[in-house]
């Protein structure tokens, strides 16, 4: 596609809309871009923070639209109007990766330090009945179907844990030096990595099997997310 050389910002993460036409990227410029995937457009970015935009996702729901950033805050978007609903404030000024649980009304917020900060968006306060700890969380995926919360800790690890007992599933050694993204299929079937090894690698959670891996990629993918469908697969570097 033609339009993928428009955007000279460094883009930090990216998320594709419910019906995959939409693809919404958070860049370092403070802003989020908006990309019609069929008609090969890119919208006018919206400037939504004070400070770069660490992390976007978009809610399976298709109503909601979560940023967050290194001012300190997470944010909570109409995703049909493109609305302000709240304003989360006190996050750290770290890495600050999210993820919808889209089943519990919450955003799953990690710090880049040792803990999981859960937010409520119909509440607007934040949820204190899940407590997932884990050091130096670097990103993480959820899968509604499975309620599996996925994390990459400590450079080169995955942890998955269940949500429901909040038991670890399984733990295990991924990528040679710091993991870079995870996502998982929409039915919760595999969970896709990348790493600064660049590599690509496809995994089953439930079978601790890696099902495929792509090695010798030219840099390393920053970012990953499936379609809603589960066919594709798309990831920026």
């Amino acid at each position: 596609m033609g339009f993928q050389e428009i955007n000279t910002e460094v883009v930090n993460e990216i998320d594709l809309s419910k019906d995959g036409n939409t693809l919404y990227t958070c860049n370092s410029n403070k802003t989020v871009g908006i990309w019609d995937i069929r008609n090969e457009l890119l919208y006018p970015d919206f400037d939504l923070h004070d400070g770069p935009v660490i992390s976007i996702a978009y809610s399976k729901n298709g109503h909601y639209i979560a940023t967050t950033s290194i001012d300190n805050t997470l944010k909570i978007w109409d995703a049909h109007f493109g609305e302000l609903i709240h304003t989360f404030t006190g996050l750290c000024k770290s890495k600050n990766k999210l993820v919808f649980l889209d089943d519990i009304n919450c955003v799953a917020v990690g710090n880049g330090e040792d803990f999981i900060g859960v937010y409520n968006y119909k509440t607007m306060s934040k949820d204190t009945s899940i407590e997932c700890k884990c050091i130096e969380i670097n990103s993480f995926a959820y899968s509604q179907s499975t309620r599996f919360l996925a994390m990459s800790y400590q450079e080169d690890k995955i942890a998955v844990c269940d949500t429901k007992s909040g038991l670890d599933v399984i733990k295990f050694n991924a990528h040679t030096g710091t993991i870079t993204a995870l996502a998982f299929s929409a039915e919760g079937k595999y969970l896709a990595s990348s790493g600064v090894d660049k590599s690509l690698k496809i995994w089953n959670p439930n079978l601790n099997k890696l099902v495929k891996s792509f090695r010798s990629i030219p840099s390393p993918i920053l970012c990953l997310c499936y379609s809603s469908n589960g066919e594709f697969l798309a990831a920026g570097c």
